[in-house]
């Protein structure tokens, strides 16, 4: 594996279903919430002394008498132990184990160092340049990284590890048709590699083309491929199709290649709550949080579950946890927002949506929430219809108009402002988009007609509408007790 793929395996195939934040709306536009997560990184930085890479082209790996040739230069391998002159090194994520001589690597802490000098001795060589690029995305030097795989791509067109190595900062700094564009040739150069037929796939998955997605997927399955995050991402297709059992089959073929892959049971944790078992599902969350307890979405995963059982308190406890590790986190920070609105702490709520929005001003489902908040606020002092108004017209600017969800929320700040018009205009327009039988329509249905008759929505009564117990009766009624 790359050192840009060795550091970003959370960063695959996170294009799910409604509920990417890990919350979606209800029928009627409120609160409820959804089995999805979003794995992202861990924000522990890796020692990298302990990992190497190789520094010339020629790279064999040896154990058990077999002989292991990689796909392509530029994986890091962790070092398990030295014997001699002999370093035993593994790739656990790609099912890849062996011993290489003292002398085929060289630390990552050291690869910037090290290229740099055969840069001054051998100015021509593309492969020196892909490595020292890969070295320096390591310490987060990207434009630097960039540089050097241009050079190498200059000095070698034809050089497929630099092609994909730069689809993939392509993917990661927002230029997904420059991205696709060196997926693309590098497949072509290369059709039978399953590591650069993994890597397109990432870049179908970002660009939402789930099908060509699953197709360098399965191709890079029957090409051989051993790279957990290839069998997870085609479990995540399936999830998003809502076809469980395969999805769970294939986070079962990821653990086998690694046991210990947090990412897997997360997911694990996301399809057994779909099935409404949140025992299974709270078993996989703890299990990826004593796997790896710096790994914020694993507490992201775990609230969503305690949530769903009425254990409000210990959801909040979870979503703290994941944004200490990670305060970027906006996912978390969202999530946080709409569980503290189901405990009337309004204020709070709006502060951590409005944060949302700060740390990430084009993740639409941030705008929604701050909308959702605003417009149905029981509370005069923080409801503002005309910021929910723009908020929620921000949402669906950023999807096109095509998420019934923010038209619906759309509607209702209008609704709530007295502009009965526009609000019975995008209801309509909301309901429209949903299919015949789409179970909300019905809801969607009564909300026209309230609009259509002058009534605004907030006078509904946000979890009666939603037939929505709330969190403390949830709890009460609720067979297990965690707070």
């Amino acid at each position: 594996m790359s050192p840009i793929q060795a550091r970003s395996l959370v960063a695959l195939f996170l294009v799910l279903a409604a509920g990417t934040c890990g919350h979606a709306y209800g029928q009627a536009g409120g609160l409820t919430l959804e089995p999805y997560v979003k794995p992202k990184r861990t924000t522990r930085p890796p020692d990298l002394t302990r990992e190497f890479v190789q520094k010339a082209p020629a790279f064999l790996l040896e154990y058990g008498g077999k002989r292991v040739s990689p796909t392509m230069p530029g994986f890091i391998y962790h070092g398990e132990r030295v014997e001699g002159d002999r370093l035993l090194l593994e790739n656990r994520h790609r099912g890849v184990r062996g011993w290489v001589p003292l002398s085929a690597v060289v630390p990552v802490s050291e690869a910037e160092a090290y290229f740099s000098q055969e840069i001054r001795r051998e100015p021509t060589d593309s492969f020196v340049f892909l490595m020292r690029g890969l070295a320096r995305f390591e310490r987060d030097d990207v434009s630097s990284a960039l540089a050097d795989l241009n050079e190498a791509l200059r000095l070698d067109p034809k050089n497929v590890a630099a092609l994909i190595t730069r689809a993939y900062l392509g993917r990661v700094t927002q230029k997904p048709a420059n991205a696709l564009a060196d997926a693309n040739q590098a497949v072509a150069l290369d059709p039978r590699n399953c590591y650069v037929l993994e890597q397109r796939a990432m870049i179908f998955s970002s660009l939402k083309k789930d099908d060509e997605a699953l197709r360098d997927l399965e191709r890079a399955i029957e090409l051989g491929s051993r790279w957990v995050m290839t069998y997870i991402g085609r479990g995540v297709i399936y999830l998003k199709r809502a076809e469980l059992q395969r999805a769970q089959v294939e986070m079962q073929r990821a653990l086998q290649i690694d046991p210990n892959c947090v990412q897997a049971f997360v997911y694990l944790a996301a399809i057994h709550l779909k099935r409404s078992d949140p025992d299974r599902a709270l078993a996989a969350a703890n299990k990826a949080v004593a796997i790896d307890p710096e790994y914020g979405e694993a507490y992201n995963a775990r609230a969503v579950i305690n949530r769903s059982i009425g254990h409000i308190n210990q959801a909040l406890r979870d979503l703290d946890q994941a944004i200490q590790i990670d305060p970027s986190d906006a996912i978390a920070i969202l999530n946080r927002a709409f569980f503290k609105v189901e405990l009337g702490d309004y204020k709070s709520a709006l502060a951590d949506a409005e944060a949302a929005i700060r740390l990430d001003p084009s993740n639409a489902e941030s705008h929604h929430g701050r909308a959702w908040i605003l417009a149905t606020c029981p509370d005069a002092r923080i409801r503002n219809c005309q910021q929910a108004v723009a908020s929620a017209t921000r949402a669906c600017e950023l999807v096109n108009f095509k998420n019934p969800r923010y038209l619906s929320t759309l509607a209702i700040a209008y609704s709530e402002r007295g502009d009965f018009a526009d609000a019975v205009k995008w209801q309509g327009r909301a309901i429209d988009m949903l299919a015949a039988n789409d179970p909300d329509r019905r809801e969607y249905g009564k909300l026209l007609k309230r609009y259509q008759s002058g009534k605004p929505y907030r006078r509904l009564g946000l979890l009666e509408s939603l037939r929505l117990k709330s969190p403390a009766v949830a709890a009460q009624s609720g067979s297990r007790n965690l707070e």
